[in-house]
This record gives C-alpha cells, sequence and structure tokens, in this order.
C-alpha cells in the first residue's frame, strides 16, 4: 500500500540506459539545487548512474522535521515540493495524511528506483519486465515521474508506464525532462497511464 509508479518493459532498456542515465545526471542538478540530495538505493552515499544500471532514492538523513503523516497521498492537484518547514498535510485518507506537496515525514527516502540495462527473467511477468517505485510523495518522486517521462521518449510502445498520480502530479516532472533535453509535448497522462502520442512516429 502506498503511492506507487510501475513499469513493463516489452524488451531490455539496453543502449537506451546510456541517454537514460545523462538525463538523470542533469535533472539530479536542478534537484540539488533545490536544496534536496539524490542518494544511493538504500537512501545513503551517491546515487548509481552507470551505463549497467541507475539506482537511486531520496536522503534517509535529510534531517527534515519529522511529520505523523502515516502513509502519505498527494490531493489529487497537488504539485511541487513543499518547503521543508511547512506542513503539506491537506487532508487525510485512510491510511494517513493526504499532501498537496511533495514532503518528507523526517525522512526523505522510500523504495529505490532501479532500472538495469538488461533485466534477469525473475523480473518477467506475462512476458513483460516488470518493476515498480512506492515513492510515498517524497521528494524525489519528482524525479521517479521525470526518469519515467525520459524512458517513455526514448523507448515509446517498448515500455508501459502506470501510475497511482493524477495528470497535475507529473505537470512539474516534465519540465526536467525538458531541461534534460527531451521534447515532451506530447507525453500525456490519462487514467493512470503515461503515454505518447502518435508513439510510433
Amino acid at each position: 500500500m502506498g503511492y506507487t509508479h510501475y513499469w513493463y518493459f516489452k524488451n531490455h532498456v539496453g543502449s537506451n540506459l546510456d541517454k537514460i542515465a545523462e538525463a538523470v545526471k542533469r535533472m539530479r542538478e536542478l534537484y540539488e539545487e533545490a536544496g534536496f540530495k539524490l542518494c544511493g538505493p538504500d537512501g545513503t552515499g551517491e546515487p548509481i548512474i552507470t551505463s549497467e544500471e541507475i539506482a537511486f532514492n531520496g536522503d534517509r538523513n535529510c534531517r527534515h522535521p519529522k511529520r505523523e503523516h502515516g502513509i502519505q497521498w498527494p490531493e489529487r492537484d497537488a504539485m511541487g515540493i513543499a518547503p521543508y518547514w511547512e506542513d503539506a498535510a491537506q487532508g487525510e485518507w485512510f491510511a494517513g495524511s493526504t499532501l498537496k506537496s511533495r514532503q518528507c515525514n523526517g525522512d526523505c527516502s522510500h523504495e529505490s528506483f532501479w532500472i538495469p540495462r538488461r533485466f534477469e527473467d525473475g523480473y518477467l511477468v506475462d512476458g513483460k519486465y516488470f518493476g515498480a517505485c512506492k515513492t510515498a510523495f517524497k521528494p524525489y518522486d519528482i524525479i521517479v515521474c521525470a526518469t519515467l517521462v525520459v524512458i517513455k521518449i526514448l523507448m515509446r510502445d517498448s515500455v508501459d508506464i502506470h501510475t497511482d498520480g493524477e495528470r497535475e502530479q507529473w505537470l512539474d516532472a516534465i519540465p526536467l525532462a525538458t531541461y534534460a533535453g527531451y521534447e515532451v509535448s506530447n507525453i500525456k497522462i490519462e487514467n493512470g497511464i503515461v503515454g505518447i502520442v502518435n508513439p510510433s512516429m
């Protein structure tokens, strides 16, 4: 249970990973200029951004205020990243607080985001390589979303991307992909699916 993004690759990522890695490096610059830190998959150290895999998380030791949000979930129109000194809680759902912006609860890490160049067969689900990242709508969620946008642009019909989020939660992530050099005008988010207009073009 928790706010999650899901992906199903029909093929291995292959050489696309080199372009994805370069995009993550660029997007990380903006994220960290905003005062947040991208860390390794366990929430400590440096993110793994190589030609073989990409693995990152938020900062486990962020030192932001501790908040009793339970299991966080975004409001339907939630956007952005809240200043660390401001409580982004807006309402409640049965498991915790609903947020108007991305925010941590004193720990900016959650599940790690991981994409390898080649998947092992253990990740096959109905003939596709499956992965997911439960971000709990913490700040690093914006990098996860932006990275998935880049992946969709590069791999188009070769990857299916689903999200628990609404279109609004992706609107501020999409410009990060633009900063990384990608044309995003044909990206669409509808009914929990991250799509692309004219995907075969």
